[in-house]
């Protein structure tokens, strides 16, 4: 649910002047919640860690990021507290090195 609540304030945020900072905020905030989300799973089955993992791996992917890097950043850096099974720590960082490659002409 949290995933479709960030995807719903991202998409608000296009369309709305957010000078105050207020859905930056609520944005964060979310994140935030899913970060305490992922932080009571990491000590949990692995099989459930990796479900969580992708998961996040796949938000990341989402076109709803497109223009919204600085998320697609927040979402992978929560996934680092997966980093300790070394299979997951090795897609993250073909992931990351992924993105770096895709993004290298851009600042």
């Amino acid at each position: 649910m949290a995933f479709l609540v960030l995807e719903e304030f991202i998409e608000a945020y296009q369309y709305t002047d957010d000078s105050g900072g207020e859905i930056d905020f609520l944005i964060s905030t979310v994140i935030g919640s899913i970060e305490e989300i992922i932080d009571q799973v990491e000590s949990i089955d692995i099989d459930v860690k990796k479900k969580v993992f992708n998961k996040l791996l796949e938000q990341s992917d989402n076109n709803i990021f497109e223009d919204w890097g600085q998320y697609k950043v927040d979402l992978l850096s929560i996934a680092v507290v997966f980093a300790d099974d070394e299979e997951l720590r090795d897609k993250l960082r073909m992931k990351i090195e992924n993105l770096i490659n895709q993004n290298s002409s851009n600042e």
